[in-house]
């Protein structure tokens, strides 16, 4: 076997918690460039720690539940390459093979996520897919993806080119030609059956779509700014939350703005823990915050060093877990616990 990586320093860049007890992470070495083919995974489980490398860029992780109660981690990178961590064997990519000959511009995959029983992924260009009961994957609704143009796959493009960022009027001109396409930007998704599954993003502003089992329907939004997480609460309630400090509730196709405190903080992740809405902020001073029943505020925890930023948050049975790039926090609902995290510097 090769020997381990010596990494001088990991940033965390996606979780995926799988109880109280047991997270995974995804962690990037800090002298790679975004997207570089190597992922470093972390597992805490009860205190211990055990950690595996996969030449994949991790863009989503996904606890995945069966009928029998067992719980294995997917790993889906940008290019819809799947590993089934616990499984030990690469799945089927996340690909509906029938539109490969097709002119449409998709791009990179953004999200992977269980809704009952079903994996569902989504992405760039309008993708959004279902996994079949065979293991292979089919587009939602190909009217939904965007295309054709004669520039297709342009983030694919920018792949490619890892470079482009250094010619500025190369890269001026690639940025204006996307800009001009007007491309659907799917980042996330959350449901609570296989005919009830909002799909947010952006698509020059705010974006959301709803998919009943056979349909997507257009959202209302009240606000243009792009969507980056979704959270239904235990009483139907859809939560959502923007890049720009928005917060939006609401039913079915219709929302209002509960909160708008401007372009910060950047809201990133949801999460419902004891009757309660907290809010994750990828950007500081702050990092978690709390709707009130009129506003958020501010979460202190109380540890010995505040927690600066939280691109993820997620409630799973008696613990939110709090994970930012350099930190990870746990909350019981009655003390909060900082956990280091090996390889992870300052």
């Amino acid at each position: 076997m090769p020997e381990p990586r010596t990494i001088k320093s990991l940033s965390i860049t996606r979780a995926a918690a799988a109880s109280a007890t047991r997270l995974d992470l995804a962690c990037s070495p800090d002298e790679d460039d975004v997207g570089t083919h190597f992922t470093r995974l972390l597992r805490y489980d009860s205190g211990a720690w055990t950690a595996e490398d996969i030449s994949q860029h991790a863009q989503s992780l996904c606890q995945l539940h069966d009928r029998v109660g067992k719980t294995s981690l997917l790993v889906m990178s940008r290019e819809g390459n799947l590993i089934d961590v616990d499984g030990g064997r690469l799945a089927t990519k996340v690909e509906d093979v029938t539109l490969r000959r097709k002119p449409y511009q998709l791009g990179f995959l953004n999200k992977l996520r269980q809704v009952g029983s079903t994996l569902y992924a989504a992405g760039s260009g309008g993708q959004t897919y279902c996994r079949e009961g065979n293991g292979g994957w089919r587009v939602l609704n190909e009217e939904l993806l965007d295309g054709p143009y004669p520039n297709r796959n342009w983030i694919l493009e920018y792949a490619n080119n890892p470079k482009l960022l250094d010619d500025p009027e190369a890269n001026r001109q690639f940025a204006e030609r996307v800009k001009s396409e007007n491309p659907k930007l799917f980042w996330t998704l959350a449901g609570t059956s296989e005919k009830s599954i909002y799909f947010g993003g952006e698509q020059a502003k705010g974006l959301l779509y709803f998919w009943d089992g056979a349909r997507f329907s257009l959202c209302d939004l009240p606000t243009d700014k792009a969507i980056r997480d979704i959270m239904i609460a235990p009483d139907g309630t859809v939560w959502i939350c923007g890049r720009e400090g928005i917060l939006l509730k609401g039913h079915d196709l219709r929302f209002e703005v509960v909160v708008d405190l401007g372009s910060v903080p950047r809201f990133a992740s949801l999460a419902w823990f004891n009757d309660r809405l907290y809010i994750g902020s990828s950007s500081g001073p702050i990092a978690l915050f709390a709707f009130d029943g009129q506003g958020v505020q501010p979460v202190g925890t109380g540890l010995a060093t505040e927690l600066v930023d939280a691109h993820t948050i997620q409630s799973v049975g008696s613990a939110l877990w709090v994970v930012g790039a350099k930190s990870l926090a746990r909350f019981d609902g009655q003390k909060w616990e900082q956990i280091p995290v090996p390889g992870v510097g300052d």
